[in-house]
């Protein structure tokens, strides 16, 4: 199930919830460490563009994910490992896939751009008080 449909179906406090037990397990320090452990120095962060700017359905539904990817970024500084962040979803979705954001109900664009419209995802950089 994509992102939309997910926070769509349950709802901001319900898909929250079922998502803060997810980020909880799904990485953690002890992952991270293990795969430093082997030889692995970057680590790759997937995030969508309404982690920075919430809109409809996800507003209250990912309330915490910047912590988490906070708290990401510090466990692989402590290892010595590298962050990539992938830009994975966009409004619209990035690719029509589950992986895109949403599935059902996107229009593709017939002409070329260099910016997706109305991207402003990373002009919260500057602005974000993480320690990393």
């Amino acid at each position: 199930m994509d992102s939309y449909s997910f926070c769509q179906a349950l709802g901001p406090a319900e898909g929250n919830r079922q998502l803060k037990r997810h980020w909880k397990t799904w990485v953690t320090y002890d992952h991270l460490a293990r795969l430093a452990s082997k030889g692995i120095n970057a680590l790759r962060i997937p995030v969508g563009d309404w982690l920075f700017a919430p809109y409809s359905p996800y507003v209250g539904c990912y309330d915490g994910a910047l912590e988490y990817v906070d708290l990401a970024v510090e466990w692989a500084q402590d290892l010595n490992m590298s962050v990539l962040f992938d830009l994975h979803a966009l409004k619209g979705s990035a690719n029509g896939l589950d992986n895109g954001g949403i599935t059902v109900g996107l229009a593709w664009t017939s002409t070329l751009q260099d910016v997706a419209p109305g991207a402003k995802t990373f002009e919260h950089w500057p602005r974000r008080t993480a320690n990393w």
